[in-house]
């Protein structure tokens, strides 16, 4: 028996096994071809949000592997991990080397797949412009050898891209795409993450029916593969959009099981967003006290991503205690903190929020017209 050859068909069905969201057959598919199998069985821990097994598999593969074609990917999931941790640098140092083997060795797919990679990282960086030439070069790179599951990727990864400089349009047309092609070759986990990213452009829009349906969808695909860090940022927007339209019934059933599942996960941003979540509920609910003491605990986070909406949430709190002077001075904050550090939608969105406080009714005509000019700048209407 050829064992070599035989490892090699392993682990493309355990690879087509990940591509359809069945994770943990592909897990046990991997785990019989030996080390070979260890860059990957880490990236199926990304994509279920196991980061600390992930990282542990990477490490093991980096310290097993030698030859060159599973260095690279032992590299490339290293990176990757790395993305999750936020540690852009490590993430950055350990995709060039996988970069470096895979142009020595001409592995146009793997230059594809890293590609994609370092134009996460910028895109995190905020670096929107060297994030787009790095995913052209993956859209190009899978375009020409054919990689329909790794090109809905980039399709997604762009529409963020596009999403956050306000391009709403392009961003859409993406995430169909992506929706469409997924559901052709029955893609699941882009299936999933594409009717959340649909859900989330009409939840923007004002269709607060179509964005539960699309996001619903999701959640049912996304629950089922078992990719639990993107059902939670799914039960967050579920749940956000419920308090927009005062169920706080449904709202609360969704905190209840984000609540639940952050409590088994290690992403400290995404534990701290539900409790974010969690006090509008309590403001809206009436509570503001008990709100102001959750966001408190938090006010001081080192994370960019939630300031503002801690601060935005504090001035809430205070003014529906009607502390006008501290609604005023977080409200302003928070306002400040989204100009010099937000995407366009989430300065919108501060706009909005601002002007349904008390406190700022004097300036509730001049925030409007602001947010509506911004509005007609992104083209809703043409969604």
């Amino acid at each position: 028996m050829d064992i070599e050859k035989d490892n090699e068909t392993i682990i493309k069905t355990g690879k087509i096994l990940a591509k359809m969201g069945r994770m943990k057959e592909a897990y046990e598919t991997m785990s019989n071809v030996g080390d070979e199998g260890l860059p990957f069985i880490s990236e199926i821990f990304l994509l279920m949000g196991d980061i600390e097994r992930a990282l542990i598999y990477a490490r093991k593969a980096l310290e097993k592997l030698k030859e060159p074609e599973y260095l690279m990917e032992s590299y490339t999931a290293l990176g990757g991990v790395y993305i999750k941790m936020r540690d852009y640098d490590k993430g950055i140092k350990n995709l060039e080397k996988a970069l470096l083997i895979a142009n020595y060795t001409d592995n146009r797919h793997w230059i594809s797949i890293i590609n994609n990679r370092i134009g996460a990282i910028y895109f995190l960086r905020s670096e929107l412009t060297t994030a787009k030439v790095y995913y052209d070069k993956a859209i190009q790179g899978f375009k020409d050898i054919g990689d329909v599951y790794s090109l809905i990727s980039v399709y997604l990864n762009l529409g963020l891209v596009f999403e956050k400089e306000g391009d709403l349009l392009n961003a859409i047309n993406l995430y169909n795409d992506a929706l469409k092609l997924s559901q052709e070759f029955a893609f699941d986990y882009h299936k999933g993450m594409a009717n959340f990213y649909i859900g989330r452009i009409m939840g923007l829009k004002g269709d607060f029916k179509s964005a539960i349906d699309y996001i619903s969808c999701g959640i049912e695909i996304t629950k089922k593969i078992k990719a639990f860090e993107n059902l939670l940022e799914q039960y967050l927007m579920i749940g956000m959009l419920f308090l927009k339209m005062n169920d706080l019934k449904k709202a609360e059933e969704y905190i209840r099981r984000g609540k639940n599942l952050a409590n088994n996960l290690k992403n400290e941003i995404l534990k701290k967003k539900i409790l974010i979540l969690e006090s509008q509920y309590h403001i809206l609910k009436g509570n503001p006290s008990l709100a102001l003491r959750i966001l408190e605990n938090m006010k001081n986070a080192q994370f960019t991503e939630i300031k503002g909406d801690i601060l935005l949430n504090i001035a809430f709190a205070y003014d529906r205690m009607n502390d006008k002077k501290n609604a005023k001075i977080y409200g302003l904050k928070a306002l400040n903190f989204f100009k010099e550090n937000a995407s366009i939608l989430e300065i919108i969105s501060c706009y909005d929020k601002l002007c349904s406080l008390k406190t700022f009714e004097s300036a509730k005509e001049k925030f409007e017209n602001l947010s509506l000019n911004l509005k007609r700048r992104l083209r809703f209407d043409e969604i």
